[in-house]
């Protein structure tokens, strides 16, 4: 049995400590591995948006996620994942537990959303939100 290492993944670098993870805008497919634990006071934790057709998210998280707006009122997500463009499907595994809390806003555990057409959403979760 192999178990992920963090940082095995084709774009997505992870920041040393406990530091969020975000990638926005990125024209190209994401796959990213997870396995600290991540805090943010941003309004986030792991935060994945990709542009264009094909431009897949493809993320596999055991950490535990704790997002908070502290620094930046409004939403806030443990996760957060979207993709702008056909066929850009979204795969979520998680296994972590997210925290997460808005003293100004809403409050999302998971958050997937894609834009346009043959752009499923796949989420599977064990981890407590």
């Amino acid at each position: 049995m192999t178990v992920p290492t963090p940082a095995q993944a084709a774009v997505c670098f992870q920041p040393g400590g406990t530091a969020p993870i975000t990638y926005l805008g990125i024209n190209d497919f994401i796959t990213c591995v997870n396995t600290e634990t991540r805090m943010g006071d941003k309004g986030y934790a792991i935060e994945l948006e990709t542009d264009g057709d094909d431009h897949y998210i493809d993320l596999s998280n055991s950490g535990i996620l704790t997002a908070t707006d502290a620094d930046t009122p409004g939403d806030v997500y443990g996760i957060f994942t979207e993709t702008d463009g056909a066929d850009s499907p979204i795969h979520i595994v998680n296994s972590g537990d997210i925290e997460a809390s808005s003293d100004a806003d809403r409050a999302f555990g998971i958050f997937a959303r894609t834009d346009d057409t043959d752009s499923p959403i796949h989420i599977k979760n064990s981890g407590d939100i």
